[in-house]
């Protein structure tokens, strides 16, 4: 930015002040600062089962997610074949998973192998 000042005082304005404030009251999106998750609303049996689902989260959040290093690519490929046909109703959801879960395991057993062959 040619003005890195002044947009460092908007990210803190919008980030950290009254705008950031509105949304989190509103429900729209998640705050960055866990010191505004109090106003996320907590009127409805809904807003508290979002709210009860969201502070089992945090548990996760100082954490980064564990990569399977066999996996080339993180397993997208693997993700896409299985997803599109969700999309447009041609498979379901439990077969998904069950073709994801075999073929990531062919590939990670095809990984170890090449490696163990070295």
């Amino acid at each position: 930015s040619k003005h890195p000042d002044e947009a460092w005082t908007f990210f803190e304005w919008f980030f950290g002040g009254t705008p950031a404030d509105d949304r989190a009251k509103a429900g729209w999106g998640l705050p960055i600062f866990k010191s505004k998750m109090d106003l996320l609303p907590k009127e409805t049996d809904f807003d508290k089962q979002i709210n009860t689902v969201l502070q089992d989260e945090l548990n996760y959040t100082s954490q980064y997610l564990k990569v399977n290093p066999y996996l080339a690519g993180g397993g997208w490929s693997i993700f896409d074949k299985y997803v599109q046909p969700l999309y447009f109703g041609k498979s379901n959801l439990d077969e998904a998973i069950k073709g994801m879960t075999k073929d990531a395991n062919v590939a990670i057993q095809e990984a170890k192998d090449a490696i163990d062959s070295q």
